[in-house]
């Protein structure tokens, strides 16, 4: 692994979730960035580089929001925002971007700011929009499952028990109903029997479980060096490791691995080696393991 510089998060802000019908994208990224400088004593004119995680509701290519990203910070004409759309790895992507720009000393500070508007977008429900969108019902991507061949499903129902799994959804519960800004926060957390009677929407996930499917809100960090990150607290937080690797489109036919033995698609597996590598730290050293999704 090559030698780079530490990165640290100087800042961190978030927006409440919800629906907002009143506020668009600008809105929610502004607000997640204001709640990151109020939190911390940064100085927006240290700040070289924005790093843009937004999934617009026309998943869209050509979406330019940079512009309005750098106009609605106060930004423009100073720095450049680099715009990420990549579905469920966006946000990941552009914190994976905004890390090396900051650990190969181009920039001493980056923002990294998301937004979303997924009530106005996903309005059916993902088991909806797997339905009606052939890209999603081969690919699997929900739940990370093989739809075509039943593999990664047959995998975790032979590995993974009903009991793991309502432990999984207690512990995203625990934190979510925890904090003031999430949509059920102080709501309860089902027991295991009660969870156990509600049905699958996409096999291992329980969506109705939580209480809520979809929010809109925004979320911004700030990274900095170590130099710039002493200026401004005695206590900034590392951020060890950052690695994005991506498979081939329908993987189902163009990567040779077997979901039923393997459980974990070879890009997964491959980013987390590179994770720990760079972090020289091995699994069981970790104190908390909280995944977005189950592998296979």
């Amino acid at each position: 692994m090559k030698t780079m510089r530490k990165v640290f998060i100087v800042g961190m802000g978030q927006t409440k979730r919800g629906r907002f019908p009143e506020k668009d994208w600008r809105r929610l990224v502004f607000e997640a960035y204001d709640d990151a400088m109020k939190g911390c004593s940064v100085d927006p004119n240290d700040i070289g580089h924005i790093w843009l995680a937004l999934y617009p509701a026309t998943a869209s290519y050509q979406f330019t929001a940079s512009h309005p990203t750098v106009d609605v910070l106060g930004m423009g004409s100073r720095v450049g925002c680099t715009t990420v759309e990549k579905a469920c790895t966006t946000s990941g992507d552009a914190l994976h971007g905004a890390f090396l720009s900051v650990a190969s000393g181009v920039y001493d500070c980056v923002l990294v700011v998301g937004a979303g508007k997924y009530c106005d977008a996903l309005t059916g429900g993902f088991a909806a929009l797997a339905e009606s969108n052939f890209v999603l019902a081969q690919l699997g991507i929900l739940g990370g499952l093989d739809r075509g061949r039943g593999g990664g499903e047959r995998y975790i129902r032979r590995y993974v028990t009903e009991e793991d799994i309502y432990h999984l959804y207690y512990t995203w519960m625990y934190y979510a109903t925890r904090h003031p800004r999430s949509m059920i926060y102080h709501q309860p957390i089902k027991t295991q029997e009660e969870y156990s009677k509600l049905p699958y929407d996409v096999y291992p996930f329980k969506f109705g479980a939580a209480g809520a499917r979809f929010a809109d809100g925004g979320s911004a960090i700030l990274l900095a060096s170590q130099e710039l990150a002493k200026k401004y607290t005695d206590t900034p937080v590392e951020l060890a490791a950052v690695a994005s690797i991506d498979d081939a489109m329908l993987h189902t036919q163009s990567v040779q691995y077997n979901p039923e033995e393997e459980g974990v698609v070879p890009a997964v597996a491959e980013t987390w080696r590179r994770v720990f590598e760079m972090a020289q730290v091995k699994a069981t050293d970790l104190d908390v393991f909280n995944p977005m999704i189950i592998p296979r």
